[in-house]
């Protein structure tokens, strides 16, 4: 008997199924999300059919490959409930509803009664229009270039342009694209505009798939210009998904280069030209330093021309750069002349140093005993070399140099108790300059320092040379000047082994105090400027 009772359902069933009703809009079609729709419904009059009801349901769905898809119920607004066919041959009826912002696919059910069965028809939308949940293909704009590069200082347009995105099915059963969006926004750097609205850097500026986009003069180096679709059916619906634009500003690096590739310049004049300037930019050219060189003709101009004068110097050329930025100051270095005055310096693993005499001796660690010397020595001139070049007087090995470049020397002494004269040849295009530095590992043997009271007695008497006392000093020296030398003309200087001034004074008397307070142990110089008498140097042994 039940099995009996369960045909005449299935076959009741199959005859209400075989009606032909009929849904517009139909299942093929894509629909909006979120917006009110109308739906009309057709059924033939068979068996007296009455409808009991329309309800939106969550139904699984299972494809042939075994996916298995939950769908979204749909929102029924309003129903014919309990409708009785008219005694035509079919009956037409309509209701209302809504879409979930959702691209997953969304069902409800008629429930008709007839032939004394109940029976529902589910209807099943695939094609959603809504971008939740987001696809990046084909829902988010594909733009060419997504990496753009904007000058600073300009405001020439960035354009833009793509296909217009598609709207995609939530549905791994049916997968779907569909519809045409041509309504898109636009999320850019403050003061940057599109259509003439002018952008705070956090509201989205609506746009088509083709625009120009205009940047101000320097913000956006760093940031991005995002992209997105609109919902055509709703602005309060979900968004597409986002594309960005990344926007890079360098500001150019700047530098100074000369007609011929040299800073140097022996005679006559050559032209500096600043280079990376931006458009609208403006400079200001100065020199500074000794007067041996010059500006001729205009120095706001991006090229400049200096000319050599007289006497032989190094000097600064500066160049200050505006643009929409802000100023920046570039140095270059002019070398006029061949360069001259070398002194020697220590740059490292050199202690206890002692002078021998006034000649450049330097008596380094290892003396007399099994201690060979490692260290570096540090030529400095008066800033017009390009090039240094050194080598030793011996033949045998026993000293080796290694040259570490702008003037600076690595010396490996193999053996202890041995001399040798080191030569270094500081040139330029313009010619050369050589000096002999004498080099022993071994303890002076003539070297013992004067008493006090016998170097006070010939500091007190003067001299023609420059004399200093006390020579080993811990806390200030005294100063005599030569014979000949005017108090008030002289200037006087302590210089360290890498030739930078440490003290300076202009003495008003023969004899002078200059403190040395601050100083760290180690070798100096003091040289006193005699005006045309010349400059004179000493050795000061600081304890």
């Amino acid at each position: 008997m039940l099995k009996n009772t369960f045909a005449i359902l299935i076959i009741t069933f199959f005859s209400i199924q075989s009606f032909s009703q009929a849904i517009v809009p139909d299942t093929n079609s894509a629909v909006c999300a979120g917006t009110t729709l109308t739906f009309s419904v057709t059924i033939p009059n068979v068996g007296n059919p009455v409808i009991n009801g329309i309800n939106g349901i969550a139904r699984t769905i299972t494809g042939a490959n075994g996916t298995v898809l939950n769908t979204l119920p749909v929102t029924i607004l309003s129903q014919a409930d309990h409708i009785t066919f008219p005694t035509t041959s079919t009956m037409n009826f309509t209701f209302t509803a809504r879409f979930a912002d959702d691209n997953t696919p969304q069902s409800f059910n008629i429930e008709v009664f007839a032939a004394g069965v109940s029976v529902n028809h589910p209807f099943t939308y695939f094609k959603v229009e809504s971008f939740h949940p987001a696809f990046n293909d084909p829902s988010q704009p594909l733009i060419a270039n997504p990496a753009r590069t904007v000058d600073l200082c300009q405001t020439g347009a960035v354009a833009i342009s793509f296909d217009n995105v598609l709207f995609a099915s939530n549905n791994p059963i049916q997968k779907a694209t569909y519809g045409t969006i041509t309504q898109y926004e636009y999320l850019m750097p403050a003061g940057w505009s599109l259509g003439g609205v002018t952008s705070n850097g956090s509201t989205w500026i609506p746009g088509s798939n083709t625009v120009s986009i205009t940047p101000d003069q320097t913000t956006g180096d760093g940031q991005s210009i995002s992209v997105r679709a609109i919902n055509p059916c709703g602005g309060s619906l979900t968004k597409g998904p986002v594309r960005q634009v990344l926007i890079s500003r360098p500001r150019p690096a700047l530098s100074i280069t000369s007609s011929d590739g040299s800073p140097v310049l022996c005679s006559g004049s050559k032209t500096f030209t600043m280079n990376g300037m931006l458009p609208g930019a403006t400079i200001q050219w100065t020199l500074l330093g000794p007067a041996s060189v010059a500006i001729t003709g205009s120095s706001t101009s991006p090229s400049v021309v200096v000319a050599k004068q007289s006497t032989d110097g190094s000097a600064i050329l500066r160049a200050v750069v505006t643009d929409c930025v802000g100023s920046r100051t570039i140095d270059q270095s002019v070398k006029a002349g061949p360069p001259s005055a070398l002194s020697i310096g220590i740059l490292q693993n050199l202690f206890n140093i002692f002078v021998c005499d006034i000649s450049d001796v330097e008596i380094l660690p290892g003396g007399g005993g099994p201690t060979a010397f490692n260290g570096s020595l540090q030529v400095a001139d008066d800033g017009r070399a390009t090039s240094f070049a050194w080598n030793n007087s011996g033949t045998d090995n026993a000293i080796s140099l290694s040259d570490l470049g702008g003037g600076a020397v690595q010396v490996h002494a193999k053996l202890s108790n041995i001399f040798r004269n080191l030569h270094v040849v500081a040139s330029n295009t313009c010619g050369s300059a050589t000096r002999l530095y004498g080099f022993s590992t071994g303890v002076c043997p003539s070297f013992a320092p004067p008493t006090d009271t016998e170097a006070e007695k010939a500091f007190i008497k003067g001299a023609k040379e420059l004399t200093i006392f006390p020579n080993p000093a811990q806390d200030e020296i005294r100063i005599n000047l030569p014979e000949g030398a005017e108090a008030g003309r002289t200037t006087i200087r302590i210089i360290d082994l890498y030739g930078r001034t440490i003290r300076q004074i202009r003495p008003d008397a023969k004899i002078s105090q200059i403190s040395l307070a601050g100083l760290r142990p180690g070798t100096y110089f003091v040289e006193a400027q005699l005006g045309k008498q010349g400059v004179i140097t000493q050795k000061l042994l600081k304890k």
